[in-house]
């Protein structure tokens, strides 16, 4: 009887001991290069605003904001200037721009750093990284039949 426990104890520690070697081993995960992460990172961004409303001049203000490109998220589809359904997207070929206190865009990007282009109801965007430290777009057709407002936009990273 003492041989059939230590028998038995035996076994149970074996499949214990391989039962945790199967569960420790995973795959080792093969890491895709992402090519937009090159062009993540914080951005001191410059941003003329230009304005117009019937009957009036246009005005233009100039301001800056340290923001961030960053790898897109769906949330950000929630509060994107961009109000349309861009659903269709590739979410892997997007990046997000935060490039004032309550805006962003989110835009499709290509290997060389170049916005696709986006229109919609009152909105445009296009734009270009010139290098992966500086980035030009502009953001156009906001607001409405009276009146709205662009955007120029130059960030350089911090």
């Amino acid at each position: 009887m003492n041989f059939q426990v230590k028998r038995n104890t035996l076994f149970i520690f074996l499949s214990l001991l391989i039962l945790l070697f199967v569960i420790s081993c995973r795959k080792d995960e093969i890491r895709i290069n992402d090519f937009r992460e090159k062009y993540y990172g914080n951005f001191y961004f410059k941003i003329i605003t230009e304005s117009w409303m019937l009957g009036q001049p246009t005005t233009y203000d100039t301001s800056y904001y340290n923001g961030v490109i960053r790898r897109y998220e769906l949330v950000d589809s929630e509060n994107d200037m961009f109000s349309d359904n861009d659903s269709n997207e590739n979410p892997n070929e997007k990046i997000t721009i935060e490039f004032i206190k309550k805006g962003k865009i989110t835009s499709l990007i290509n290997e060389n750093g170049v916005l696709i282009p986006k229109a919609g109801y009152h909105y445009s965007h296009i734009g270009e990284f010139i290098h992966v430290d500086t980035i030009n777009f502009n953001i156009g057709g906001l607001g409405g039949l009276g009146g709205g407002w662009a955007y120029e936009v130059k960030g350089i990273r911090e």
